[in-house]
């Protein structure tokens, strides 16, 4: 199996993503004072955890001349994100 990047992703996995940032925080406690960003950082941990199951999935059952996109950007009838493709 073969993930690929795009040149853009590429890029921004070099920049700190949101869940990044919530984990800093959540680290120096600091959501004791806000529960929306509390609750966002658990929403993007579960997703994260979901992903790394799936791609774990994918490598132990999937094939060797599979091809898998992540994070791939679409536009139809508004912007949608598929995970893994």
């Amino acid at each position: 199996m073969e993930i690929i990047l795009t040149d853009t992703q590429k890029i921004a996995a070099e920049i700190p993503t949101r869940l990044d940032l919530l984990r800093e925080l959540n680290k120096r406690k600091a959501f004791s004072q806000n529960e929306v960003l509390q609750k966002e950082w658990e929403r993007l941990e579960r997703g994260h955890e979901g992903e790394q199951i799936l791609l774990e999935y994918i490598k132990h059952y999937g094939k060797k001349h599979w091809i898998v996109l992540r994070n791939i950007w679409f536009q139809y009838f508004g912007r949608f994100e598929c995970d893994v493709i």
